[in-house]
């Protein structure tokens, strides 16, 4: 077997235990700026109801939740890979 193929199939399920924890971080990363847009609109009153601080919070945790997590997540698999990379 070709070096390339034993690096790519050896351990191959941490590999794309790194993939999508990449991925899921991508997503959670860019939905994040998704409720904040929200946020701010509720509170300015663009989304068409009144400006109220506390019905609005619900927007605020989930960019915070988004955040967070996103971070977490591309954590996990930057110390992953770097495992993996160790091993190989």
């Amino acid at each position: 077997m070709s070096l390339t193929k034993e690096l790519i199939l050896n351990r191959f399920r941490w590999k794309l235990l790194i993939l999508v924890l990449a991925l899921g971080s991508g997503v959670l990363g860019l939905s994040g700026p998704i409720f904040q847009k929200s946020f701010i609109d509720s509170l300015t009153g663009h989304s068409g109801s009144t400006p109220d601080v506390w019905s609005s919070f619900h927007y605020l945790l989930l960019f915070f939740i988004c955040f967070a997590g996103s971070i977490a997540l591309a954590l996990t698999a930057a110390y992953i890979g770097q495992r993996e990379a160790n091993i190989v």
